[in-house]
């Protein structure tokens, strides 16, 4: 594997850059291809930007360039995201005829509301999958609508999530904190203005005394909900916005947070569901499929059935949290699921023994 060139396409985002950390002891020849330029990373690699939007007409002549610089016999090019990444990407290698092995992992997101948007965006999508030698996802789920996509083409597709970054031995419980943890982006498809309104009806009825609701992350709707917040007449001391986290700040917040709060509208394996399974957060997630691989209804988590009745299955997880014997049940059942989906340093194994294979 020494001799192999890796180029990684992708988002200029913190996962990516898990991804890329977490190859850079076994993968000597390192590339990454971004969105932009990199500020402040945690990895010293050769990287060149792209504007890869759809409106971009040169840009699978600008990556073709790229490419050519580092084409050979043992190039693998991993792209991340089923979208214009792939879809410049893969004209790309096929305008400059460059020889590599083609690895794509499609996000949630690609595959679930992207192909539903019209007709093209569709078609970008199916031309991407069938266009690559490997496609990974991060769930049963997601891989089930990709071979729909994929309808009568046989490409291989594994199901292999990226993993967390390690799993502790144990949790003391007795260190959480009477904190609800929120750490999605800030768009209507993460619905946290439900969860902010849920909160609220919650203390309004002071049924939740002494807990906080902590909003981690951002984007277009934050100032919204920091809105939404004050109308709501939440006090400043009982909602925070921590802006967006580096990773280990947030790995933070899950060890002091009792209980973790996702409800997005459609999702793949989220790490951050993993994440705070791990750490010992009681998890509240929507009922969509991805989340009930991983979250049981009342066994090791909280399904959300309706999000106008959010409070309360806030306050179900909370008498999770205040019941010692049960909440420890949860954290060791949690722990070993966890452990099942893999470590990203165990899973980035997976993510290349096909690609490899295809190389020799």
């Amino acid at each position: 594997m020494k001799d192999k060139i890796i180029i990684i396409v992708g988002t200029n985002s913190i996962h990516t850059h898990r991804f890329i950390i977490a190859l850079l002891p076994i993968i000597k020849n390192l590339i990454f291809i971004t969105n932009k330029p990199s500020q402040k990373n945690d990895f010293n690699i050769p990287h060149h930007d792209i504007d890869f939007s759809l409106s971009n007409i040169m840009a699978s002549r600008q990556i073709g360039k790229i490419l050519k610089q580092y084409s050979n016999e043992n190039l693998i090019i991993h792209i991340h995201q089923a979208n214009s990444y792939a879809f410049h990407t893969i004209r790309a290698i096929k305008k400059y005829n460059i020889q590599c092995t083609i690895t794509l992992t499609a996000w949630g997101s690609d595959i679930l509301l992207l192909p539903n948007r019209n007709f093209l965006f569709k078609q970008m999508v199916k031309y991407n999958l069938s266009n690559v030698d490997i496609i990974t996802s991060g769930s049963l789920y997601v891989t089930s609508k990709i071979y729909e996509l994929l309808g009568n083409k046989k490409n291989t597709v594994k199901t292999i999530n990226f993993g967390v970054d390690e799993v502790p031995s144990c949790i003391d419980l007795s260190q959480k904190e009477y904190i609800i943890l929120s750490n999605r982006l800030h768009k209507s498809l993460y619905n946290i203005d439900k969860i902010i309104i849920a909160f609220a009806k919650i203390k309004h009825t002071n049924r939740l005394i002494n807990h906080k609701l902590i909003i981690a992350g951002d984007g277009i709707l934050t100032d919204t909900l920091k809105n939404l917040a004050k109308s709501l007449q939440i006090k400043q001391d009982e909602i925070i916005f921590t802006g967006m986290l580096n990773h280990s700040d947030l790995i933070n917040w899950y060890k002091k947070a009792q209980l973790f709060i996702s409800v997005p509208n459609s999702d793949a394996c989220a790490i951050s569901l993993l994440e705070a399974m791990m750490y010992g957060c009681v998890p509240i997630v929507s009922n969509i499929p991805a989340n009930l691989e991983c979250v049981i209804n009342n066994i090791n988590g909280i399904i959300n059935q309706n999000l106008d009745e959010l409070d309360n299955d806030i306050l179900r997880a909370i008498n999770i949290a205040n019941n010692s014997q049960e909440y420890m049940q949860l954290v060791e059942l949690n722990q070993s699921i966890v452990k099942q989906k893999g470590t990203l340093k165990d899973n980035i194994g997976l993510f290349y023994q096909k690609s490899v294979d295809n190389t020799q």
